[in-house]
């Protein structure tokens, strides 16, 4: 508590003390009698700066930074004098501090507020001095990121500074001139010996890539967007010392191939972030062919990333030309294991770039010519990571090329991988089992790309499987097969450029049993009894796959009451009630899912499953853990099945479930939401009780806040203003209903009724009226003065 309290203060005195700097009248300007003499703001100076040089915790020096750039700000725009020459001279003494390697400087935590400080000083004179003001500064912490006499701290602070600068987008291209030195330091700080000095240069490296690529557009770095591209053309252009650098770095990788060379990943980094134009070498010598045999001897590595961003950076670089050569040369005996693989790896990587829209007239020429000479592989004696590639290889064929493999090429594949499939099953070796769900994988992708007949056969065995991941591998090929919204990574491209007929034609197969001799259906039934009757066996992702695929099979979903031990409709209500209520944020989901999916196609149950199922949905929403997909899967069973769920004899479980109902509507809809409700009940009490808990709302005084709360305690916000407009809203339907039929208010409430808006509003009282009369009072009790809330009244 002391230590929490302690930095706030912290924070609030430096955002104190720079709205003093930024806004007092000084004495000895232009200003009369003014509040802050030069001493002070000297005081202040040098209380924020040892605050940014010193302090550790992020949550301070964050708001000491922004103190201090109001005060520096003010300094540079004074008239010439001592004030105005301050922001300079802390400047100089911090570089001279840093280069001295000064030990109360914190080299920890990317050097604390060390940047921020530097950052300061630096964009305020920026904006007074212009461009020109930032290149010395550039200069000297370049110079210092790569002195070879400075010490290993010298140059970390060199180097998160400098991440700094390079990150803040007020700089802008005032630091773009200082890039490609930038690089090369950082590049060659990948070999320091000190440890912080490497982190370091990987951050400035994430900053460098961002500041030329731009923000990344997509996650993964096999799946750079175009945007996050650049040609080597205008690239070397704009940093021509790198292309001389990058060719001398990865020669020195090259004579030591076998180990593994800090620079090499940097550089192989950025130029996978390089493609051809169509006019390089017209206007320079720089070619980035020219970087192709060094790259490939990085490929014959025994490192097996230096082989994987090898086949990265060898992407744009390569023709089909030359990948037309890569498979030929990959079926040689005389290759290497590790080369073997990396030329692998690069025909996989490059298919997986490759456009079969643009590329089409290739693909339709050469699929077959490749793919035979690719099967040759197989006659050699592979290792685990070379079939690996190879079957990512066949699976990228198979997606990128459906449309152009016959069925003998297909057939002749299937029976290759057929046979290293039972290889691998004879095999009780971890490498074999996990290249098994990479095998059915393919067997599913051409079978679907051939006429379908084994899909069903295949389908089956793979349900069947010991190994998990197999079996998931089938439960995702079904979930995708059925919808694209439900269309998994692994078979999203194949989806997208099979057919649609075809598509048609292997769905009517599994879903629709044409195939007489189809029992994936028969099968999935048997897991999902099993699952039923031993739930405790079966893994939270097994778990979330059978109710996915159960979600969209609508036959499988009629046919539940019929697997074993689970005959009645009760048994079948309580094993999905059950499954909604698991502690797994995604198993809960699908299953109130697949409930309101089972109660669309079966109706509702009798009145003891549809109490079950309100109470569900009511412990459901009233879990302060649930998610806004679960609140929303909640809402949508309710609108699908609202005027079905009234059918329940007793009137609290229907209150409650209608006040659901109307609390998960946006707040636009809650109007119509409201006239549904009161044309969906009978009784007129249920709606008048209904409508006079979420008019007056909770009446249970709230305590006031601890002295640990009020530390967390930020500003006054309107948390009210919903509960304000449905309690008003309510309170203008219940007039209404009033005026239809007299006495409502006062009538004797049902005992049931009385017990529940009791509970909710925390007043007692036979009838509506005595209950509203109460709210007034206790209204008037409230504390104004407190942060409590406090809900709507009136009438």
């Amino acid at each position: 508590m002391v230590l929490l309290c302690s930095w706030r203060t912290v924070k609030e005195v430096s955002l104190l003390l720079g709205f003093l700097a930024e806004e007092a009248s000084i004495t000895g300007t232009s200003e009369d009698d003014g509040l802050l003499s030069g001493e002070d703001l000297l005081k202040i100076g040098d209380h924020l700066t040892n605050l940014l040089a010193e302090t550790k915790h992020r949550g301070a020096f964050e708001q000491a930074y922004i103190g201090f750039c109001k005060l520096v700000s003010r300094l540079w725009k004074l008239p010439a004098g001592m004030l105005r020459s301050l922001p300079l001279q802390w400047l100089e003494e911090t570089m001279q501090e840093i280069s001295k390697n000064n030990e109360n400087l914190c080299a920890t935590r990317r050097s604390a507020g060390l940047p921020f400080m530097i950052q300061a000083l630096i964009c305020t004179q920026l904006e007074v001095e212009g461009a020109s003001s930032i290149e010395s500064w550039m200069s000297q912490l370049l110079d210092l990121a790569e002195s070879a006499t400075a010490s290993p701290t010298t140059h970390t602070h060199a180097l998160n500074i400098l991440r700094a600068l390079f990150r803040n987008t007020q700089l802008g291209e005032a630091v773009g001139v200082f890039v490609e030195r930038a690089i090369i330091v950082t590049i060659t700080a990948f070999s320091a010996s000190s440890w912080m000095e490497r982190n370091s240069a990987t951050l400035l490296l994430s900053a460098l890539m961002t500041r030329v690529f731009g923000v990344p557009r997509s996650k993964s770095q096999d799946h750079l967007s175009w945007k996050n591209k650049m040609t080597g053309r205008i690239f070397f252009q704009r940093y021509p010392k790198l292309f001389g650098f990058f060719q001398q770095e990865l020669r020195k990788a090259c004579s030591k191939c076998d180990s593994l060379h800090p620079s090499l990943y940097p550089v192989l980094l950025v130029l996978g972030r390089l493609y051809p134009s169509s006019l390089e070498g017209t206007d320079s010598n720089v070619q980035l062919t020219q970087y192709i045999p060094d790259i490939l001897v990085c490929s014959g590595s025994k490192i097996f990333k230096t082989r994987s961003l090898a086949a990265s950076a060898m992407v744009p670089l390569m023709s089909w030309t030359y990948f037309d050569m890569l498979t030929n040369k990959v079926v040689e005996h005389s290759l290497t294991a590790n080369y073997r693989h990396g030329l692998l790896l690069q025909i996989a990587y490059f298919l997986k770039h490759s456009d079969p829209k643009v590329d089409q007239q290739m693909f339709k020429t050469n699929t077959t010519k490749w793919i035979i000479r690719l099967v040759d592989v197989f006659a050699l004696k592979l290792s685990f990571l070379e079939l690996e590639a190879v079957f990512d290889v066949f699976n990228i064929f198979s997606e990128k090329c459906c449309e152009h493999l016959t069925k003998e090429i297909c057939e002749h594949i299937i029976t290759v991988t057929k046979a290293c499939l039972n290889a691998a099953g004879k095999i009780n070796l971890v490498s074999c089992c996990l290249l098994r769900p990479r095998m059915y994988e393919l067997l599913l992708k051409l079978a679907m790309v051939s006429d379908g007949s084994h899909l069903d056969s295949l389908l089956c065995e793979m349900l069947r499987d010991k190994m998990y991941e197999v079996r998931h591998t089938a439960f995702d090929f079904l979930c995708s097969l059925h919808s694209d919204s439900n269309c998994c990574q692994r078979f999203s491209e194949i989806f997208t450029n099979l057919p649609v007929f075809a598509r048609d034609h292997c769905k009517s197969i599994v879903f629709q049993s044409v195939c007489c001799e189809s029992n994936v259906l028969e099968i999935f039934m048997e897991i999902t009894s099993d699952l039923a009757t031993r739930t405790h066996f079966y893994h939270s992702e097994d778990k979330i796959k059978i109710l996915k695929a159960l979600k969209i099979w609508d036959i499988a979903l009629k046919q539940f009451s019929e697997i074993n031990n689970v005959h009645t409709e009760s048994g079948k209500i309580s094993f999905l009630v059950s499954m909604c209520k698991d502690s797994h944020e995604e198993i809960a989901l699908n299953a109130v899912n697949c409930l309101s999916k089972f109660l669309c196609l079966e109706g509702l149950p009798q009145d003891e499953d549809l109490g079950a199922i309100c109470e569900l949905l009511e412990e459901l929403l009233n879990n302060p853990d649930s998610s806004d997909d679960q609140n929303e899967a909640v809402y949508c069973l309710l609108a699908k099945h609202l005027e079905a769920l009234q059918k329940a004899a007793d009137p609290v479980v229907r209150v409650k479930v209608y006040k659901n109902y109307i609390i998960l509507s946006s707040w636009r809809q809650w109007t119509s939401a409201v006239d549904r409700v009161m044309c969906c009940e009978a009784e007129v009490q249920v709606i008048a009780v209904l409508l006079t808990a979420l008019k007056l709302g909770q009446f249970n005084q709230q305590e006031q806040l601890t002295e640990v709360g009020r530390v967390f305690d930020k500003s006054e916000v309107n948390c009210d203003y919903e509960e304000y407009t449905l309690s008003k809203l309510c309170c203008e339907k219940l007039s209404e209903l009033c005026i239809k039929h007299e006495g409502l208010l006062a009538k004797p409430l049902m005992p049931s009724l009385r017990q529940w808006l009791e509970a909710e509003t925390g007043l007692a009282g036979d009838s509506l009226s005595e209950m509203i009369a109460l709210a007034r009072i206790s209204a008037l009790q409230i504390d104004t003065a407190t942060a409590q809330s406090c809900q709507f009244l009136s009438q």
